[in-house]
This record gives structure tokens, C-alpha cells and sequence, in this order.
């Protein structure tokens, strides 16, 4: 019987080490476990806004629409998520990014990685990011620690945790654009 426990635990099916490894709708699953509703908001962002993001991340967004999801869960507010895709290297991945209310991350989650497999973050390495806000040293080599013969994929991965940090401080912290409470229902 104790054999047959381990073989079941050796062939249990694991997360694919590239390729695609959470659809959109799972990943908001991830990032809003708790949520009894989440709402997606597109946000046209103005020149001077867009500009305020790329000078405050480090680094601009592809587009000037973005869409930020917020978890409600009741009318509590559990957060923004942003799903950020980019080029690491020669290969794309997509992570979701979800901040706090408060402007901290809650959680790094990575959606698709397209590249090596051996230079796929791992989720403890993507761990190091939870409660951190947007500082100067929020950079490789500071206050991120890197990946041993990843450095394109350590560097893709901070740059868009600040480029979600700064959508937040730049668009979402005033609570003006997407504000954070369940919007109460008209009727």
C-alpha cells in the first residue's frame, strides 16, 4: 500500500513549466479566491497619466487602455488586478499583479511563460513581492532578489509589478477613476 501511495503521489499532474498555465477566468479564481464578484474596468489612460506610469515604473505600457479587475467580496473591496503580458527576451509571458486597497502587492501569479523552462520564475521567487509598495528600491539587486542565469526574466517580472504599483499610485489610489466600493445597485 505504500507503494502504491508514493507511485500515486509521483505521477500527480503539476502546473506545465511553459505554455499557458492559468486561463484569464482561472486566474482571477487565484487572485480573488475569496470574491463573490469581480469587476472588470477599462481605463482610458490620458497623455499626462501615461507618461506619470512610465516615468514613475521605469518603464511605459503598451497601450493607454487598461484594464484594471476589481474582487469585491460583499461590498468589501479585496483589490485590483492587473494582467501584464511582455517580452522577456526573445519570448512573452502574462503574469497578474494584484495590488491592495492599500496600494501593497497581494500576490504575483504568472499566467503564461513562453520561454525556457528553467527561466520560469518560481512561485516562491514571485512570493518576494507580497506586501512591497512602490519605492526606488523596489529593483533587481535591492530589494528584489534575482534569478541565478534568469536575469531577463527577474528584470521582465519587476518591471511590471512597478508598472502595476504605479497604475495604482498614478490612476487608482485617489479612488476617483475605478474606485474600490461595490458600486450599489440602481432599482
Amino acid at each position: 500500500l505504500g507503494a502504491l501511495t508514493l507511485l500515486g503521489c509521483a505521477i500527480k499532474p503539476s502546473p506545465p513549466a511553459t505554455g499557458v498555465i492559468h486561463s484569464k477566468q482561472g486566474a482571477l479564481r487565484i487572485a480573488f479566491p475569496d470574491a463573490t464578484a469581480v469587476q472588470a474596468k477599462n481605463v482610458f489612460l490620458t497623455k499626462a497619466e501615461s507618461l506619470a506610469i512610465r516615468n514613475t515604473a521605469g518603464s511605459g505600457l503598451s497601450s493607454r487602455m487598461v484594464t484594471v479587475y476589481v474582487g469585491h467580496q460583499g461590498k468589501h473591496c479585496l483589490g485590483y488586478g492587473f494582467i501584464d503580458t511582455h517580452r522577456v527576451k526573445q519570448q512573452d509571458e502574462t503574469l497578474m499583479i494584484v495590488v491592495s486597497p492599500a496600494g501593497k502587492v497581494q500576490a504575483v501569479h504568472m499566467l503564461a511563460f513562453h520561454d525556457t523552462p528553467g527561466k520560469k520564475p518560481s512561485n516562491r521567487w514571485l512570493g518576494q513581492f507580497r506586501g512591497k509598495g512602490l519605492s526606488p528600491k523596489l529593483r533587481l539587486g535591492d530589494e528584489v532578489d534575482g534569478i541565478t542565469g534568469a536575469t531577463y526574466s527577474a528584470n521582465a517580472v519587476t518591471g511590471a509589478v512597478r508598472r502595476a504599483l504605479a497604475i495604482y499610485q498614478v490612476v487608482l489610489s485617489t479612488g476617483n477613476r475605478v474606485p474600490c466600493a461595490f458600486p450599489a445597485k440602481k432599482g
